[in-house]
């Protein structure tokens, strides 16, 4: 689909749709480029996804009939709103200290401004809530009433209709793709976030938002409140410049974040270059850094990949968009190294991106080998990262965490692209190129050779 696209008044004037705290543009924007960017996704694909026979289609919607009402139960668990100067945004990426569980990025922001703000500390999702003190915590569900529900509801059928009468009048391949986002499933998770979200921001009253740019989050429609983002990983070109062709048909000054805080000179560059998601960009470092050297002195690294260890411990961060022949060959090359060498003990931890239920099954040929386990993307990166020898990766910023720390680190890119290439030709990681290779290379960082008989 060709984003200019976007401007033909009758689809243009749908997505301005105000959706509780945030036009439909903003939740059709961060699908739109995890799509575009992060699952390859193309106009096949689209197609496929909306294929199905008359009992696919009904058995998707009894599940969707059980998982609302699961969803309603969920509801009674709710804590009271209270007042706050700053909200913390974040997805929930879990940094374990004992039996707290606080946000990876945020956290070293927190411990600053305890002692001089009330705040609370929001995760994206309706399972989970950190149980950091003394600020508040809270997540969506927290924002969600019954009266949210029915007005959900109700809209996105409204939203469904409205859609249908202009569909026709649209053409591939644009249709293809507002048929696959214009579906009463993701219509009523908009719905549901966006109202979820101004209850939220309306009990809470906050003078300051902080936001997590994992969430690519605009400011609200209401309240007129500051707003900061904090870089939390690397800043792709690519996604810059959709993000900025999208930005300027739909975004005005005004709703973007006052600040964005990115952790050094080469993306401030970047940002500035397609200027589309903030006012003003700041270098400010990176927090999760910080995060992560505090980590360090409660966990100091272990430093098993001396010759003389028993174990290899693997930590493989994965990347959502693999393409599925590129996955294929990167399981068969592990498969090669598990079977091979008696002393590796391997953990997959996938991509907060990614869905356990469905993208885990990616691996699950790997999963009959008893060294083996397959974590969720929310569990806390550093604890393993700083338990772990050797990090395997395509591209994830991680990378540039496991050398902070003095991690062994392999980029595995089995495709023609250059992804991860940099951490290679920067010095600090060893590049595996072919199937064959990778048992070579984590030999090499290891000096072990114990092959099973």
């Amino acid at each position: 689909m060709d984003i200019e696209d976007l401007k033909k008044p009758q689809i243009k004037k749908l997505l301005e749709i105000p959706v509780g705290s945030y036009n439909l543009y903003y939740f059709f924007f961060n699908w739109f480029i995890s799509e575009r960017i992060f699952t390859n996704s193309n106009e096949k694909i689209v197609k496929e996804k909306r294929s199905g026979n008359q009992s696919t289609r009904l058995e998707n919607l009894k599940n969707l009939f059980v998982n609302y009402i699961n969803f309603l139960k969920m509801l009674k668990d709710k804590k009271p709103i209270q007042k706050v100067d700053i909200i913390f945004l974040s997805r929930y990426r879990v940094k374990h200290l004992g039996n707290i569980k606080t946000d990876y990025l945020f956290d070293n922001i927190l411990n600053y401004t305890d002692d001089k703000f009330n705040s609370a500390l929001i995760s994206f999702n309706y399972d989970d809530r950190y149980n950091r003190t003394p600020n508040k915590n809270y997540n969506l569900k927290d924002g969600t009433t019954l009266s949210v529900v029915i007005k959900s509801v109700v809209l996105s059928i409204n939203m469904m209709i409205r859609y249908r009468l202009i569909e026709s009048s649209l053409e591939n391949p644009m249709k293809n793709v507002f048929q696959t986002f214009f579906s009463f499933r993701r219509i009523l998770y908009c719905y549901l976030v966006g109202f979820s979200l101004k209850n939220l921001f309306e009990q809470l009253k906050p003078e300051l938002i902080v936001a997590n740019d994992d969430l690519q989050l605009l400011k609200p429609l209401e309240p007129d409140v500051n707003f900061i983002t904090i870089q939390s990983a690397i800043i792709q070109e690519e996604v810059e410049k959709i993000r900025s062709q999208l930005y300027s048909i739909f975004v005005k000054e005004k709703n973007k974040p006052d600040l964005f805080c990115v952790s050094g000179s080469t993306f401030k560059s970047l940002k500035e270059k397609y200027h589309a998601d903030a006012k003003k960009y700041v270098i400010t470092g990176q927090t999760r850094f910080d995060s992560l050297l505090n980590s360090v002195e409660t966990h100091p690294p272990l430093h098993s990949n001396k010759k003389n260890s028993e174990k290899i411990k693997i930590l493989w961060a994965t990347q959502p968009g693999i393409p599925e022949e590129e996955m294929e060959k990167s399981i068969k090359a592990m498969e090669q190294v598990l079977l091979k060498l008696n002393n590796v003990f391997l953990t997959i931890k996938l991509h907060p991106a990614e869905n356990f239920n469905s993208n885990a099954n990616a691996y699950k040929h790997l999963q009959k080998y008893s060294n083996v386990k397959i974590l969720k993307g929310d569990v806390d990166l550093h604890s393993l990262l700083l338990s772990s020898d050797i990090l395997l990766t395509k591209y994830s910023s991680s990378a540039i965490e496991a050398g902070i720390v003095g991690k062994n680190i392999i980029i595995l890119n089995l495709s023609d692209d250059n992804k991860g290439k940099e951490y290679v030709q920067k010095g600090i990681a060893i590049g595996v190129y072919n199937e064959e290779d990778l048992l070579g290379a984590i030999n090499d960082l290891t000096g072990k050779k114990a092959y099973k008989s």
